[in-house]
């Protein structure tokens, strides 16, 4: 009666591209498409085998990953969800036309798979700041951004309006170039990159 996700290497696609499917247990009966998958499409398994779909799979559904015969239990986090209303091959869509709600007995034995989480052997820390309350903080910036060389003037007169106060600037619109060599701001040129496409 495990819940745990179990997220093999073939679930982490092909060539770097992003998984098509998830396993959300090695007992499942069905992966989950976490993006349109069309009709052909092989999609790797948790037992290191694949199966191919059979026919469009929307993003978010069940694919069969084995035969399962009419009238048995279907399992997603290895528990039962409910019942093949008629037979389901691997690779078929598994939704409300094959899947039917059925009575079976219920184990309600909860958290009997639980495992004790290990405490990491080294404190975790983090580069923030201590406040006068003694609250820990992280530190922001705030970046001011020139797209174009006929709007630097309003930027440095935002920078500029900020002197003097807490929001000290630690760049100024003159020179994207000033942030690589600006002690006061070492993060700033990653976050800025993210920003400038």
């Amino acid at each position: 009666m495990s819940n745990e996700v179990a997220i093999t290497p073939e679930m982490i696609g092909r060539a770097g591209q992003p998984p098509l499917v998830l396993c959300l247990n090695p007992k499942d009966d069905v992966l989950i498409a976490l993006q349109d998958i069309a009709p052909g499409t092989p999609l790797p398994t948790p037992s290191s085998g694949e199966v191919v779909a059979t026919v469009q799979i929307p993003a978010g559904h069940k694919v069969a990953v084995r035969q399962i015969a009419a009238g048995s239990p279907v399992r997603r986090y290895n528990q039962i969800i409910g019942f093949a209303s008629r037979q389901i091959s691997p690779g078929d869509h598994v939704h409300v036309h094959n899947l039917a709600m059925g009575s079976f007995e219920r184990d309600y034995a909860f958290c009997v798979d639980t495992r004790p989480q290990h405490q990491p052997s080294t404190r975790l820390t983090f580069d923030g700041i201590i406040r006068t309350d003694g609250r820990v903080a992280t530190r922001n910036y705030i970046g001011v951004i020139s797209s174009v060389n006929c709007s630097a003037n309003v930027c440095r007169g935002i920078a500029n309006a900020f002197q003097g106060s807490a929001w000290r600037p630690i760049l100024t619109s003159t020179a994207w170039c000033q942030s690589r060599t600006r002690p006061a701001a070492p993060c700033l040129p990653k976050a800025l990159s993210c920003c400038a496409a």
